[in-house]
């Protein structure tokens, strides 16, 4: 839900534990977060079709490489109705080709971002996501 004072992120990823470790990185920063975490991309579409706009999330994070529609495919289809233009669009993924990163960017990604293999690096990167409210797309 979209309020001045805090930020709802939701998590689209098909590997339980990187869900977990991924929300829990959001939940340890020093900003109020609320995290609603997904477990595919067609779920995510589903959710956000019922939604109001003020139900909305501040930032979508999506693992790229997923069953049934990657992140490519969902950054497609958000693309494609205006209701979903507010949103930060952040992949997160272990999957970092160039053009991979290229396509998710001109498809609307605000952010493109190869997953750490630590969990400090993690929450650090959970953080910047947090920032990207006033940033212009970055490839981490």
């Amino acid at each position: 839900m979209r309020t001045p004072d805090f930020i709802s992120v939701w998590i689209i990823e098909d590997d339980a534990d990187d869900r977990d470790l991924i929300a829990a990185a959001f939940e340890e920063s020093q900003h109020r977060v609320g995290t609603f975490c997904l477990n595919n991309a067609l779920s995510a579409i589903d959710f956000l079709k019922k939604c109001t706009p003020a139900e909305l999330p501040n930032i979508l994070v999506t693992d790229f490489n997923m069953p049934l529609m990657n992140g490519y495919q969902l950054l497609n289809v958000l693309d494609s109705d205006s209701k979903y233009r507010y949103i930060k669009k952040v992949v997160l993924s272990t999957a970092c080709l160039p053009e991979d990163q290229r396509k998710c960017l001109e498809k609307g990604a605000d952010a493109y971002i190869t997953k750490p293999s630590r969990y400090g690096e993690l929450v650090e990167v959970a953080n910047k996501i947090l920032l990207l409210e006033s940033k212009s797309p970055l490839i981490l």
